[in-house]
């Protein structure tokens, strides 16, 4: 079996996409027990919202924050979304639109759904939605990028090992520090505090 080495690739618009709506589905299946509905509604979610530039597949985010609001009333669901890609120069994208024409099967009374994504760094985002992991694979002598399910992944840890160590788990970054000469300091007036 060639060995395998996580990559921390960017999510593309298209993944960010999908791990919003599986987050929600998630959440509307726990409040909504066995509703047949819920796979109509984020199909029309996914049309709605598969159309704004942000969720190409070509686009690519370190991370992203984002709120759902759904308000069910009679028969349709009022939805507000926003999403906000962190450390990116794509701007904030708010959402408000209708959505009609769902068999609920009963009327369903005035209730407000929130579903909040945190910022989590891109292979977390990809493991919690169930979506396959980037990872780097030698054949032949050659790297090739490929992905794996999440759950093939993680059983590649050894018994004992530990895992890599994240300084804070809202920012994708890993502590490190850099040292600088005195010469560095010198000759470009960088500042050490």
């Amino acid at each position: 079996m060639p060995k395998e080495r996580s990559i921390a690739k960017r999510l593309s618009g298209s993944e960010a996409l999908d791990s919003l709506l599986h987050r929600t589905h998630v959440s509307l299946s726990t409040k909504f027990k066995s509703a047949t509905w819920i796979d109509d509604l984020l199909r029309q979610m996914y049309i709605r919202l598969s159309a704004h530039g942000h969720f190409h597949s070509h686009k690519a985010y370190h991370a992203y924050s984002a709120t759902v609001d759904l308000k069910f009333e009679g028969y349709s669901v009022g939805v507000k979304l926003e999403f906000k890609p962190a450390m990116s120069f794509a701007p904030p994208l708010t959402d408000d639109f209708r959505i009609t024409g769902l068999n609920f099967g009963c009327v369903i009374g005035a209730v407000d759904v929130n579903v909040k994504m945190p910022i989590l760094p891109p292979n977390a985002v990809r493991e919690d939605a169930g979506m396959d992991l980037p990872v780097q694979v030698e054949e032949n002598g050659v790297l090739v990028e490929k992905f794996v399910p999440a759950a093939r992944y993680k059983t590649k840890l050894k018994p004992g090992q530990k895992l890599p160590r994240v300084a804070n788990m809202d920012v994708p970054a890993f502590q490190t520090k850099m040292d600088i000469s005195d010469d560095l300091v010198d000759q470009f007036g960088i500042q050490i505090n």
